[in-house]
């Protein structure tokens, strides 16, 4: 019983510093390519509105991005200390991959940041767009290889297994494993509707406030204009990305648990399930008759397929991945709703006076956070019980600890980002108050 409270208590922790570590990359990545676009506004048309708005987000982005890199930091520790028989087992791999994160994105970031933050007026325009773009492109290619990290998880290739480890074979196969391309393409529209969710409420406020009005309509209507372009790309990608990971991918098992079915009986769309996954049955359920169907096997009366199919003990936890994916789901619509709002108020010539509009705008801002913190559990807890997919089982992974060690540390990281995250968002709040300069 005490392996398996360690084991629990070690997912919780690596759980939680990962849910709250992917927030500041969401902005800082998506931020990084806004202040690219308003710094090379500014070197073609010598508008003061784009320096302004540079170093206003310059400031939030900076501090977004250095809570990620020590955020970030913590998850390198958390695999040897609580996950040691998983380091063990990928680290001829993932090690690899890991330090080339290193090596090429965050020295280039490393490198470039300093001018972009500090050296102001001291260095040529020109100069300074390079750093800013060589600081985005750094970010981009952090993402890319924590990424591939991750899709080789999901769909492990180029390997093979040799004395308890997963080691090298083809190195091209396992960067570009299978899921790798649909998935970082996911991921990054998350960060950029993201990014681009917080820029327009933040506009959005100003508008409501009166503040700046002339630079907040511009950016008001440069992100309704994104949001409007992004949000179809994104709903196809992310249902491509289930389909291949489901099915070219083997995670039959995740994609019948995002559906909610346990039996081949139904072509339902469920909307709410309370999934008694002991017994194989939905203890109840409500949905939509025949969608499931209609969106699954492109017939209405074609049932969809239960996930009794799978064996009991590679079950992922159905309720959570359920639900973290119809939260995900549902912003995605939600943003649509939004974005027709826009157009709507555009064709009635009200899109820059429509309080309701601008409101909307606000309360949008921060949902684009809880989409992606959803779509990471859905992806990650979907794999379970495997941490490498068909090959490493989560409970063969962790480390020997005792579950008090394990209790503290989660304690103390727990009151560490409670911490960070009110310390940023005080600042954001602050700088939000101050307004353009």
């Amino acid at each position: 019983m005490e392996l398996l409270a360690v084991e629990l208590l070690s997912r919780w922790q690596f759980g939680f510093t990962a849910a709250i570590h992917i927030l500041f990359p969401s902005i800082s990545i998506g931020l990084s390519f806004w202040l690219v676009y308003w710094y090379y506004r500014y070197l073609k048309t010598e508008n003061e509105a784009y320096i302004k708005l540079y170093n206003f987000w310059k400031k939030i982005f900076a501090v977004g991005f250095g809570l990620g890199i020590v955020s970030g930091t913590v998850m390198t520790f958390e695999f040897g200390l609580n996950w040691s028989r998983y380091a063990h087992a990928v680290g001829p791999i993932l090690g690899v991959i890991i330090s080339m994160e290193v090596i090429t994105a965050f020295f280039l970031e490393a490198g470039f940041i300093g001018i972009m933050l500090y050296a102001g007026k001291r260095v040529s325009k020109k100069v300074m767009f390079l750093a800013t773009c060589m600081v985005a492109l750094g970010t981009l290619m952090s993402m890319t290889w924590i990424m591939s990290a991750n899709s080789w998880m999901q769909t492990p290739e180029g390997y093979e297994f040799v004395n308890g480890q997963f080691l090298p074979k083809d190195w091209m196969a396992i960067i570009f494993n299978k899921s790798f391309v649909i998935r970082l393409l996911h991921i990054v529209l998350g960060v950029a509707l993201t990014s681009t969710l917080v820029v327009n409420g933040v506009s959005a406020y100003y508008l409501l406030k009166k503040r700046d009005v002339y630079i907040h309509r511009r950016v008001f209507n440069q992100a309704m204009v994104f949001l409007t372009i992004l949000i179809p790309f994104q709903l196809y990608v992310g249902d491509e990305t289930a389909l291949l990971i489901g099915l070219e991918g083997g995670q039959t098992g995740k994609l019948l648990a995002l559906e909610g079915h346990f039996n081949d009986e139904s072509a339902d769309w469920l909307i709410a399930i309370d999934a008694n996954q002991k017994e194989q049955k939905n203890n109840w359920q409500f949905g939509i008759p025949k969608l499931g169907g209609l969106l699954i096997n492109k017939d209405p009366n074609k049932p969809i397929p239960g996930l009794n199919n799978v064996p009991i003990e590679n079950q992922p936890p159905v309720n959570t991945i359920f639900y973290t994916f119809r939260i995900m789901f549902f912003i995605a619509i939600l943003i649509y709703i939004f974005v027709f709002a826009g157009l709507f108020a555009r064709v009635r010539g009200t899109f820059f006076t429509s309080k309701f509009l601008q409101k909307f705008a606000v309360y949008m801002s921060p949902i684009g956070f809880v989409a992606i913190v959803c779509g990471w559990l859905t992806a990650e807890i979907g794999r379970q019980p495997f941490v490498v997919y068909g090959l490493l089982r989560t409970d063969e992974a962790y480390s020997m600890l005792t579950e008090k060690q394990v209790a503290i540390t989660l304690s103390m990281i727990i009151l560490i980002y409670a911490f960070a995250i009110i310390m940023y968002l005080r600042y954001f709040q602050k700088q939000v108050r101050v307004g353009l300069k």
